[in-house]
């Protein structure tokens, strides 16, 4: 007993003394030796459930993350939140887990936890021996406020997320809510992000959601018989369909675009419901003149992208693809009424452009059989002159008109069509080359889609009559000239030329009479051909002398009872300098006098 009260040291100090100078209380001052088993003893001022509570030490320990600085952190946190960009915070929110409300708990607990620890250890409260340091709380602390930070930074600038199974719906709700905002600044950051989500989306997506669909509704609606991540994949090609959305792919993010179609050929994934997306994407391209598109027509001027052409490859160079999403309408060469009308001749070059990547495509495949999404970008393209009406009243303006410059761009798209297919498929022959065909409405192979065409393209000529320069610059220098070139012998020249003097011939004498259109026809005819009988030894006029001499034959004999029946319709066919005597009967054409004193007039008789 007394060898162990010798491990203590006492020292008596003085505190309140009397008058007498005599010490009424004094201060016993112990100094305990560094023995672990007196300091268990001594420390633990409570146990509870086998843990020793004891006070911490009062003392000045190093402010390594405290309340104050926690809450200038969070404030500078907050802050640069509120003032980032759109970018920023959509990866933020379309993190697969929920990454902000998980966020704000762990804030919360941190911020507990520093001011706890502020609080605490001055006032020395009872803790935990093991965590008596303000040391442990504060690195803790700060360990955890750095992981959140890092982790925000990691999914908003390092690694952003892209489109999967794990935040599918998070991801199509936030593309949701910014499309239907419409905030352009919104819309034109989502258009830039959805180009890493592209080859996510088509995988994940079906192939077979909206393939021959019952009715127009099936493929506006997700069908129920998908897959919770398909039917997301579904929302969203449906939602960037958007004409608007499209409008800001085009303008500032034509990569989306290319990365959607890249990826739907390479995957060969053709029925994904992305049709309104393709439809919408070709006319806003199309009618914004500043687009990919136009960059990309003109290799000698666009430099890399006028060889590569990474647009136009990419949204019209897949033939398959194209009439795949045609079977809905919705190919990228099927564009709409209303915004066909708004096209002017550049606009509508554009188009052709276009049509003649996708017609290189289609005979790359081997095959001439008739393509309904090819035939329908025929139709568009032939009723693209649809102001020729109108050309008479234009008069001295009808030469820069658009009427004309369209109908231009439209014959440089037959020439350079025949040009793809001499290159691309010299070996091909059309299906049928026979005058009588039983059935001529019914297209055979591409060359009677393209026959038609050209007819279509004669026709619109045939409403320039009013002047005879004026009929004459557009009738033959702008469409049949280059039509019926004779220097230009090629197969496919031959057989397109063979269907097309076969329309002609056959809408002329269709009838017992003539009608408006085929008094046209007729009359741009006569026009261009010459009413002079065709000598045999002209070689200039072998190209089309058949057809002028099977029309001077039928004119000669059937001409002057048409007009007896009906002289309005035939007159109102026949251009400027050709008329109809009908007391001499016979056909009367008067040449531009130029510098002779008298016109040469030309006389054709009649039966």
């Amino acid at each position: 007993m007394y060898q162990s009260l010798h491990l203590w040291t006492t020292d008596y100090t003085c505190l309140i003394r009397d008058n007498e100078g005599g010490c009424l209380a004094h201060n016993l001052a112990v100094t305990i030796p560094k023995s672990p088993q007196l300091i268990s003893t001594v420390h633990c001022a409570k146990h509870f459930l086998g843990i020793c509570f004891t006070h911490p030490p009062l003392q000045a320990e190093p402010q390594i993350f405290g309340f104050s600085i926690f809450v200038t952190a969070l404030t500078l946190m907050s802050v640069v939140f509120t003032i980032s960009d759109p970018r920023f915070r959509f990866r933020i929110a379309i993190v697969g887990f929920p990454l902000v409300p998980l966020s704000l708990v762990l804030t919360a607990f941190i911020g507990a936890m520093v001011l706890y620890a502020d609080i605490a250890f001055p006032l020395q409260w009872l803790m935990p021996k093991q965590l008596a340091n303000p040391v442990y709380w504060q690195s803790t602390a700060a360990a955890v406020f750095l992981l959140l930070i890092l982790t925000w930074l990691y999914f908003g600038l390092l690694r952003p997320p892209v489109f999967s199974a794990f935040n599918a719906a998070r991801f199509t709700g936030q593309c949701y809510r910014i499309i239907l905002n419409g905030d352009d600044a919104d819309m034109r950051m989502l258009a830039n992000e959805l180009a890493r989500s592209a080859k996510n989306v088509i995988q994940l997506a079906s192939n077979n959601s909206i393939r021959r669909p019952r009715s127009r509704q099936q493929h506006q609606s997700v069908p129920a018989s998908l897959s919770v991540t398909e039917r997301h994949a579904h929302s969203l090609l449906l939602l960037i369909g958007a004409p608007r959305f499209c409008r800001q792919i085009i303008s500032s993010a034509p990569g989306t675009a290319i990365a959607f179609f890249t990826e739907m050929s390479r995957a060969k994934k053709y029925f994904v419901p992305i049709h309104q997306f393709a439809k919408n994407i070709s006319a806003e391209a199309i009618l914004n003149r500043d687009s990919l598109l136009y960059h990309e027509r003109n290799e000698f001027d666009s430099g890399a992208l006028g060889y590569w052409k990474p647009f136009s490859q990419a949204i019209y160079g897949d033939y398959a693809l194209v009439e795949a999403l045609g079977e809905l309408m919705g190919s990228p060469l099927d564009i709409g009424y209303s915004r066909q009308r708004r096209w002017d001749a550049t606009q509508l070059s554009a188009y052709t452009q276009a049509t003649l990547i996708t017609l290189a495509d289609f005979l790359k495949s081997g095959g001439l059989n008739p393509s309904p999404c090819l035939a329908r970008a025929f139709q568009t393209i032939k009723e693209s002159p649809r102001g020729m009406y109108e050309i008479d009243a234009l008069e001295a303006k009808a030469y820069e008109s658009d009427a004309v410059a369209q109908l231009q761009a439209a014959v440089d798209f037959v020439k350079d069509a025949v040009k793809a297919i001499d290159e691309i498929a010299p070996a091909l022959k059309p299906v049928s080359l026979r005058i009588r065909q039983r059935n001529r409405y019914v297209s055979h192979d591409i060359f009677d889609q393209l026959a038609a065409l050209m007819f279509d393209l004669i026709d619109a000529a045939s409403f320039a009559r009013r002047t005879s320069d004026l009929a004459w610059s557009i009738q033959y220098i702008t469409v049949w000239s280059q039509f019926f070139d004779p220097f230009d012998n090629s197969k496919a020249w031959a057989a397109l030329r063979f269907k097309v003097r076969r329309l002609i011939y056959d809408e002329i004498t269709r009838f017992d009479g003539l009608n408006y259109k085929s008094a046209r026809i007729l009359g741009l005819c006569l026009n261009v051909l010459g009413i002079k009988p065709v000598r045999r030894t002209n070689s200039a006029d072998r190209v089309d002398h058949a057809l002028k001499r099977a029309l001077l034959a039928w004119s000669r004999t059937k001409l002057m009872k048409c007009w007896e029946q009906r002289p309005d319709v035939v007159e109102s066919g026949l251009p400027a300098n050709l008329q109809i005597n009908p007391r001499y009967r016979r056909i009367v054409r008067t040449f531009p006098k130029f510098l002779q004193r008298k016109p040469k007039i030309v006389y054709f008789q009649l039966d």
